[in-house]
């Protein structure tokens, strides 16, 4: 038995004394505690309080501890555990209204490891995330709620507490008692399964300890294996035929004269109907790719998916085809409510899903947080997160999607009603538009703790290629600029007095954007601090460079090695400009783009070769001339933004730049100026050339008070060459305020 299965021991016997000590004065059972005292020692106590309760009819939660004791052998160091853990169990009973909020799912997360914990891809949802997912979510007091990759059932007891919540306030439950509505979820409403025993047994172990007085016969909560027989746990319900579950949790043959200790291993064939759940709520295993073939059969899964549509791939992780398993099983009209990695919004392996979710949903609510220290929803990651909330398409078609903000942290009464007052937020879209400058505020109490911005659903449509940059800045008007510059959104009032979109044009029909080196020994190189005899390939290989022309004794050298088994022939691409791959926008990143006056490669950038372009007057602009301006327009404030609005986030102030996110990247068109403004913006190129820049952040902060800062400098020249002398400059102390704000908070999302 390895450590973790001694792990998952403990936890299943402390969540039975726990159990047995909450039901036991409901039940007339002897205290365990008494029983020590009768039995003189805490196995054989245990084991009689266990078989008691068992034959109350809570085969669920007893008689896998039973089990277990029988395994441990009868000596002072289990002795001595056994009191620990009763010791603690009374310790937690002593606020045993915890257990209303999944402390014990809490406690099994800690005590998991996150080696097994990664090995299943599972993250711990917090409480107050689930209250604010299922209070968003679940309408109706009889609406049938799923998770099909429960865990510990922290989503569906939070589900279970707003269907409780509604069932108060329904004039056709006048009647019912708490004890008979108990008994209906947690029979027929409540649909819960896991690839890990322990944990489907926890999920109905809290399901049963919100009336722990009340005996039910039957539940919907499963152990769904994975592995063997290349099983894939829930998702083989993806296949159309049914699924093997692999042990009975709870069951109506259970009873009084059911004494049998052995816990049966027979596998049942489980077929739940199709399009029979009112709402499917769900933090779904997320694992990198390199992971997936570890936990499930890699060619298994891509059958399965690619039955449902070939732009379907698990290369985005776990977390994608449970959204299709979760979309099979939901009526028209239901809810999906998932916890997501925020890559849904704009990598190229979820374009699928959007296209999916954009054909058959209403995209309801994307919300994000903003908290310091806290970029997801899930506990133990630091993986970027969303909450979506997407409504299955019936007649009626939604016609606003609501993007929330979250920037304090909430406690689980305080998520009610934060996800009341996002919810009425629905009433009056047209009011929070991102067209226009109002916004809804969220309220704890009187404090603020977020805002609602509105989005029109053709902006969701036409964007559905990069939903991030809907919520790239907490900051709307920074949303509202960028998307102005894109053309995504017109007839608004430019934000900042600043609309460069009429002066912008895709890099793409501009230049050749080349491929970067990601890794140089995999891609068949050897690198060198200096050229080599042999020659080679100029290349950068630092994301900390300073300046925006390349010194040469910055460079190293890629020369081919015909010795390195490379898994392809890779040709890096080169190119005279140079714009960012990955970068740490807050702490390190200095320059956003490098000119070379010899074609260059690099790991950390992406390569650009110019075009020679005319401009409007007729003068003629060879490469290098054009490549020095868009190497000033990309670090200008106005390149900044659009570089930040397609970014994709890795971890807080930490952003990646793929090759098509370049090529799409609007851009300023040098054919636009005259040959005036190019003899301007190319003289300001020699008097900044050579400058080192200090970080973005600190940039955004000294642009504020020095006047003659080099990026005020170059934004005020583009500003004149564009707008002309006679027009107002655009706000731009306002932007840089607000830009060094919100590269402030991005660096503040990791610590």
């Amino acid at each position: 038995m390895d450590f973790a299965s001694f792990d998952s021991a403990g936890l299943i016997l402390f969540n039975a004394i726990s159990s047995y000590e909450l039901i036991a004065s409901g039940h007339s059972l002897k205290p365990l505690l008494k029983r020590k005292q009768d039995k003189g020692s805490w196995k054989a106590a245990l084991r009689k309080g266990f078989i008691e309760a068992y034959a109350i009819d809570y085969e669920a939660i007893f008689l896998s501890a039973v089990r277990i004791l029988d395994n441990f052998p009868s000596n002072p160091i289990v002795e001595d555990s056994l009191q620990k853990l009763y010791e603690t169990s009374e310790y937690v009973l002593s606020k045993a209204g915890l257990f209303k909020h999944d402390l014990m799912g809490r406690i099994y997360h800690s005590a998991l490891g996150r080696g097994l914990a990664k090995r299943f891809a599972t993250y711990y949802t917090s409480i107050p995330t689930s209250e604010l997912l299922s209070w968003i979510a679940v309408e109706k007091w009889d609406d049938s709620i799923g998770d099909l990759a429960c865990g510990s059932g922290t989503l569906l007891l939070a589900a279970y507490h707003k269907k409780m919540s509604i069932a108060f306030f329904d004039s056709r439950n006048r009647n019912a008692t708490v004890d008979e509505l108990h008994t209906k979820f947690v029979e027929e409403d409540i649909l819960g399964m896991d690839a890990m025993p322990f944990a489907a047994h926890l999920t109905l172990v809290n399901l049963a300890l919100q009336q722990p007085s009340v005996i039910f016969k039957k539940s919907k909560i499963y152990h769904v294996p994975v592995g063997q027989d290349k099983r894939m746990g829930s998702l083989d319900l993806l296949k159309g035929n049914g699924i093997w579950i692999q042990q009975r949790i709870m069951g109506k043959n259970i009873g009084a004269s059911q004494k049998n200790m052995i816990l049966s291993k027979k596998r049942t064939r489980l077929e739940p109907p199709e399009n029979s759940l009112n709402v499917v709520i769900m933090n779904p295993p997320f694992t990198k790719k390199q992971r997936v073939s570890k936990l499930l059969d890699k060619n298994e899964l891509k059958k399965v998916l690619r039955s449902f549509g070939s732009e379907f791939t698990s290369l985005g992780g776990l977390a994608l085809p449970f959204i299709i398993l979760g979309d099979k099983y939901l009526v028209n009209g239901g809810r999906l409510a998932f916890v997501l990695p925020s890559s849904i919004l704009d990598r190229a392996t979820w374009s699928g899903i959007r296209d999916f979710l954009v054909e058959k949903y209403d995209i309801e609510h994307l919300i994000i947080s903003w908290v310091k220290g806290k970029p997801n929803f899930s506990e133990d990651t630091d993986l970027r997160e969303i909450l979506l909330v997407a409504r299955k398409r019936k007649k009626s078609k939604r016609k606003f999607t609501l993007i929330t903000h979250i920037d304090k942290d909430f406690t689980f009464i305080e998520a009610r009603q934060l996800a009341e007052q996002i919810s009425l937020a629905q009433s009056n879209p047209t009011m929070i538009s991102i067209k226009s400058p109002n916004h809804q505020l969220i309220h704890n109490g009187e404090e603020p703790v977020g805002e609602i911005v509105s989005f029109p659903k053709t902006i969701i449509e036409t964007t559905k290629d990069n939903w991030y940059r809907l919520l790239a800045f907490r900051n709307p008007k920074l949303v509202r600029s960028s998307l102005l510059q894109q053309s995504i959104i017109a007839d608004t009032k430019p934000p900042y007095n600043l609309d460069f979109s009429s002066f912008l044009k895709p890099v793409t029909e501009l230049a050749q954007v080349g491929l970067f080196v990601k890794q140089v020994t995999s891609a068949g190189f050897i690198e060198f601090d200096s050229k080599p005899e042999s020659g080679g390939i100029k290349t950068l290989m630092t994301s900390k460079y300073g300046c925006l022309s390349l010194k040469e004794d910055c460079c190293h050298w890629l020369v081919r090695d015909l010795n390195l088994k490379a898994q392809t022939k890779f040709n890096p691409g080169t190119g005279h400009l140079l714009t960012p791959r990955k970068i740490n926008l807050y702490s390190t990143a200095k320059v956003l783009s490098v000119f070379s006056e010899d074609p260059i490669a690099s790991n950390m950038w992406i390569p650009i070769e110019v075009n020679s372009q005319e401009t409007k007057d007729g003068r003629k602009l060879n490469s290098t001339e054009v490549s020095r301006i868009l190497a000033l327009w990309l670090q200008s404030s106005f390149g900044l933004l659009t570089l930040l609005s397609v970014r994709h986030e890795i971890e807080g102030a930490w952003s990646e730049w793929v090759t098509e996110d370049v090529r799409n990247l609007p851009i300023l068109n040098p054919s636009l100026l005259d040959s005036k403004s190019v003899d301007s913006l190319l003289i300001l190129w020699e008097n900044v050339k050579d400058f080192e820049w200090e970080t973005i952040h600190d940039q955004l902060i000294a642009v504020q008070e020095d006047r003659n800062h080099k990026r005020r400098k170059i934004d005020e020249l583009f500003c004149r060459v564009l707008f002309g002398d006679n027009n107002p400059l655009p706000d731009l102390d306002e932007f840089y305020k607000d830009l060094g704000q919100e590269i402030q908070k991005m660096g503040n999302l990791m610590k």
